[in-house]
């Protein structure tokens, strides 16, 4: 929620010279598809639907990129078009000039399916503060209950042996040394 990429796009876009103009609808689209030089389409829907967009898509008069922020490829293993991700989105990939993914290692099976995609990796404006790191409350987190479960109230009480700070948010009563977090 925090984090508007189509708008750390748009600034970047401004900061180099161009004139950027945003959509929010799909009806927006086959306008800008018709009077712009590029248009940015956000991933998955933020674009629009493949049934509101693909005859703007279509008959458009400019290059298009389709920018994927997060993975496409969910399930480790699993062939790229066999990906819940990619069946679903398979023919916005295939309509658009450039996909921009974060799977490099997959840029093979993009083109075999029929995508024309590149790999770019995450970004973010420059004037957004660096994260410093924090000391962690604790090294372990563990959730539910404990009670009769001995196999976990071992593990646990194993781990606080071993030096590592564990919180248990649950039912108690909770091991010696553990911090007892609210269900």
């Amino acid at each position: 929620p925090g984090w508007d990429k189509i708008e750390w796009l748009e600034e970047a876009a401004r900061r180099l010279g161009h004139d950027v103009r945003r959509a929010t609808t799909a009806t927006e689209l086959a306008p800008l598809l018709q009077e712009c030089d590029l248009v940015i389409m956000g991933h998955k829907s933020l674009a629009g639907r493949w049934p509101n967009i693909c005859n703007a898509l279509e008959g458009r008069r400019c290059h298009v990129v389709y920018l994927w922020f997060d993975l496409v490829a969910t399930d480790p293993g699993v062939p790229l078009e066999e990906q819940p991700l990619f069946k679903a989105f398979q023919r916005q990939f295939q309509a658009c000039d450039l996909v921009l993914v974060k799977e490099r290692s997959l840029l093979p099976e993009y083109h075999a399916a029929g995508v024309n995609a590149a790999w770019c990796d995450q970004g973010c404006p420059s004037n957004m503060p660096a994260v410093e790191p924090v000391e962690p409350e604790w090294d372990l987190l563990v959730w539910g209950q404990s009670g009769t479960y001995r196999q976990r109230v071992n593990a646990v009480q194993s781990a606080v042996k071993a030096g590592y700070k564990v919180a248990w948010a649950g039912s108690g009563p909770f091991p010696t040394g553990v911090i007892g977090l609210p269900w």
